[in-house]
Formats: structure tokens, C-alpha cells, sequence
């Protein structure tokens, strides 16, 4: 059994002089960049390089055809051919060969729990950032850590992800997916995400910060409602002293030193581990700006969360996200990016319904009308997925 032991990197010691970001991926350089440019601290961990990827393609036979198949946009096909190598990926032999790469990387850390996040070729870039596309698990043990690997993989040709390929313009060629393995920040005193320009209001001198005693995972799926706060530039210590929060000041002096080596702003989630030790787990250009017809609020108990540039929990006139992820109230079109596979059922589809609707006061009503026509519209499409029926011919 071959030992690929050369395509797993420690992310502390890799340098874009030792590997493209073609063969790391845009997430774990983005992690790399900021260590070198900010001293910032990142989790421990290693990143498997994009060519491990193309190895397991090439060895399950399908390499060459999902070249010709993602330059014709033959997505059915895709489709296809990813319950095949999903298959293949997970026969003992590759599972096998999987755990020996990552035995060295997995003993010299010594990991209890580990996040495995992709980090796809064009991930986290300026255009095209994918928000939100690919697979991030949690709270990952050492032994599954091959599994999760290859749902990764798997998620390169996620319907999410197809439908996202479909939407850019040109031929898509098939790009690397590399995954990063990082050490879990254990039962967090805080965690959070931060911008380092406010994008609700398009004030680039101001950062805006959401957290919450945990994990991010517990606000991205909606089951805590995050504090927020809102600092000016340039930032005074004698400004943070009337906060409790002792980490606010070390958390925007961080942010600022990311700003100046930006040149659109950043994103950021963080963590602060139990010992006080402040954490940087992912970085990415703001891709989205803020419009004066965008509506937010996080004082209508309406919790505001911009992961990837995306508000997976506030409803309001239109999401500020890529144009892709728009929502718009009127043709009730929530499915262009499969939005609603975010939430778990169709009463909590209700309920975030009904707060948009409120805020964007209509009358009781026509909110329950939209509504229902909402979740009806939903259900066809679910249905027409399963039986295969024509959603327009039907209705």
C-alpha cells in the first residue's frame, strides 16, 4: 500500500512557497496567511493537500470523465458518478489507506476532537466564495476522521454545490478539494464571527462582532440567539473599559491588524478557549456589501448571524448575500439556492416566516396567505423531487 505521507501539511510550517493554493485550498490559505501576516493564533492541525483528492478519483477511474463532464456542465452525470465514488471511497481498503496517511499527523497532535472543513480551490476568495457549500463537521473523533474526509470530497459535487457551479458564468473546470484537520477549541468561553466593516450599514469604520457562550455551530443552526456589538475605528482601550467583556479589546486589536492586510475587509469566526486564549478558526474577504434597501434588525428579537456572508436566521426584505442567495418576499422564490434546507421543519419555516413578514409590516392576514403559499410551494418541490413530478405542469 502506497504511503502518501508528503500530501499531508502542517499548517504552521506550510508557506505559499512550499504549496499553491491550488493543492491547499483557498480556506487553509487564507488560515496560513493570516498567521504569517498577523501572528494571529489559529487552532493547531494540518491541511491534505487537493492532489490526495485527485488520487482517490483517479484510482476509482472517474478523474478524466469529470473533467469532460464539469466543462460541459453535464451535472446530471455528476450526480451519477458521486454515489459511485462515494462507494469506492468508503470500501475498507481506502479507509484503510486514508487512516495510514493521516496516522503521523493524527499521533503527533494527539487531538481529543477535531473540526474537518473544506477548503476548496476558489473557497473563501473574493468572487465565487462558495458560502456556505461545502462540508464543515464538528466535534470530529480521531478515528472518524477518514470518514468525514471523504464526505468532503463529497461535497464537491453536492447538489448545493452543483446548482452553485451552474450558476457561474463560463466553463467550471474541476478544481481540488483539500481538507483541513484542526483541533476543536473545547467547551469555548466564547465564540463568535466578526466584521471588520459593518455590513449591515456599509460603514467601513466600524466592526461589527456577534458571540455566545459555545460553539458558532449552536448560532449558525439557529438554536441561541447571539449578543452583538458595534465599535468604532480607530479603536481607544479607554472606549472598552465600561465593557465586561474583557475580550472585546484584544479581539479588535486583531481584527484591525487583519483590515490593513485586507483590501475588502474580512470575516472572521473566532473562539476563546477556556484558559482565555483568543482564536482565529476562519478568515474571508467580505464579499457582499450593505444596501439602503436591505433591512436588518437585532433589536426585534430577531437573531442576525453572517456566515460566509450569508444571514441564515433573520428574514427580512432581501438577504445580504451573494445575488444568488437573495430572497425575495414577492415570488416567494426561496429555493434558487436550497435555503430551506437549513431548517428542520416546516413550523420553524412558519415562525421565521412570520417575523420577516412582521418586519416588514404586513398586515396579519396577507402574513398568513404568504406564508402558507410559501410552505405549499415548498412542498411541491420536495415532492416533485421524490416522485418526479413537473412542479409548473402540476400546480
Amino acid at each position: 500500500m502506497r504511503i502518501d505521507i508528503a500530501k499531508v501539511m502542517c499548517l504552521s510550517s506550510c508557506s505559499y512557497e512550499s504549496c499553491i493554493k491550488e493543492e491547499i485550498g483557498g480556506k487553509a490559505s487564507s488560515i496560513i496567511d493570516i498567521q504569517k501576516t498577523s501572528g494571529v493564533n489559529v487552532p493547531k492541525g494540518f491541511v491534505i493537500s487537493s492532489s490526495l483528492f485527485f488520487d482517490f478519483l483517479e484510482g476509482a477511474g472517474y478523474k478524466s470523465l469529470l473533467i469532460e463532464l464539469f466543462k460541459k456542465k453535464d451535472f446530471n452525470q455528476i450526480q451519477g458518478l458521486r454515489e459511485k465514488f462515494k462507494s469506492y471511497c468508503y470500501e475498507k481498503q481506502q479507509i484503510d489507506r486514508l487512516s495510514l496517511i493521516l496516522s503521523k499527523s493524527i499521533e503527533q497532535y494527539d487531538f481529543l476532537e477535531v473540526a474537518v472543513r473544506s477548503s476548496y480551490a476558489l473557497e473563501d476568495g473574493d468572487s465565487n466564495a462558495f458560502p456556505g457549500i461545502f462540508l464543515t463537521s464538528l466535534d470530529v473523533m480521531p478515528k472518524d476522521i477518514p470518514e468525514k474526509i471523504v464526505l468532503c470530497w463529497l461535497s464537491a459535487f453536492s447538489d448545493d454545490a452543483l446548482d452553485y457551479f451552474s450558476n457561474i458564468e463560463g466553463t467550471v473546470p474541476l478544481l481540488g478539494m483539500a481538507v483541513i484537520i484542526q483541533e476543536m477549541i473545547i467547551r469555548p468561553r466564547y465564540s463568535g464571527v466578526a466584521f471588520t466593516r459593518n455590513p449591515m450599514t456599509g460603514n467601513v469604520d466600524e466592526i461589527y462582532i456577534e458571540y455566545h457562550h459555545g460553539n458558532c455551530s449552536e448560532i449558525v443552526d439557529g438554536k441561541v440567539t447571539p449578543k452583538s456589538a458595534t465599535f468604532i475605528k480607530p479603536i481607544d482601550i479607554n472606549n472598552f473599559k465600561l465593557y465586561k467583556e474583557e475580550f472585546y479589546y484584544n479581539l479588535c486589536s486583531i481584527l484591525i491588524n487583519l483590515d490593513d492586510n485586507s483590501d475588502s475587509g474580512v470575516d472572521v469566526e473566532w473562539s476563546i478557549s477556556e484558559d482565555g486564549s483568543l482564536f482565529i478558526l476562519q478568515s474571508r474577504p467580505i464579499t457582499v456589501k450593505a444596501k439602503d434597501d436591505y433591512y436588518f434588525s437585532s433589536r426585534n428579537s430577531i437573531s442576525l448571524w453572517l456566515n460566509d456572508s450569508i444571514a441564515t436566521n433573520t428574514i427580512a426584505k432581501d438577504y445580504l448575500m451573494a445575488d444568488e442567495y437573495c430572497y425575495n418576499i414577492e415570488t416567494i422564490d426561496y429555493v434558487k439556492s436550497g435555503y430551506f434546507e437549513r431548517y428542520k421543519s416546516s413550523k420553524d419555516i412558519a415562525r421565521r416566516t412570520a417575523y420577516g413578514y412582521k418586519l416588514l409590516n404586513i398586515d396579519f392576514l396577507n402574513s398568513i396567505k404568504l406564508c402558507i403559499e410559501t410552505i405549499y410551494h415548498q412542498t411541491w418541490l420536495f415532492f416533485n423531487e421524490i416522485y418526479n413530478i413537473d412542479y409548473e405542469s402540476a400546480s
